[in-house]
């Protein structure tokens, strides 16, 4: 009997077998991996809409910031408008008081008026001034009635609580 040797495989040994446990682990990793690329791309439009969403808002904030740059150099600008106006204002504010303090420099120390009146206005003045000071006069007149009215009316009845006096009898001090 001749044997064969050329016909027969060799057995690999246990060490070089791609073990079962290490397949299936890289099975479930491309299962993982295949699973994970679908969930991706299911999520595509979401991912776009969070991507539009994010271009929005950086469009808002960018726009915001420039408004407020806006903003900031209008403020400055009015600002220094401000500053403008107050220096014109006050020089012209420097310029009315020297002018007044020459005016009062300048003028005499007592100011003499001399007023013209027509004999009949200077007749309907002088009643005027009668009537006036007579009325015045009765008013005056009728406050003090009054007071003395009131006067009286306090005094009734002190008087009336203390006993008349004798003509002989002193006053209490």
């Amino acid at each position: 009997m001749a044997i064969r040797t050329n016909k027969i495989k060799e057995i690999p040994e246990e060490d070089d077998r791609p073990d079962f446990d290490d397949m299936m682990s890289e099975v479930l990793e491309e299962i993982e991996e295949h699973d994970a690329e679908d969930e991706v791309v299911s999520r595509a439009p979401e991912l776009r809409q969070l991507s539009e969403n994010i271009d929005k808002a950086t469009n808002n904030w960018i726009n915001a910031t420039l408004q407020l740059e806006s903003a900031i150099r209008k403020y400055n600008s009015a600002q220094n408008d401000l500053g403008n106006a107050v220096d014109t204002i006050s020089g012209k504010v420097d310029s009315i008081n020297t002018h007044i303090d020459n005016v009062l420099a300048n003028a005499p120390t007592k100011l003499k008026v001399s007023v013209r009146v027509a004999d009949e206005d200077w007749q309907k003045i002088q009643e005027m001034f009668s009537k006036e000071r007579q009325w015045m006069t009765s008013q005056m007149q009728k406050h003090f009635r009054e007071v003395n009215e009131m006067f009286v009316d306090e005094c009734l009845p002190i008087q009336s609580k203390r006993a008349p006096l004798t003509p002989h009898q002193e006053s209490p001090p």
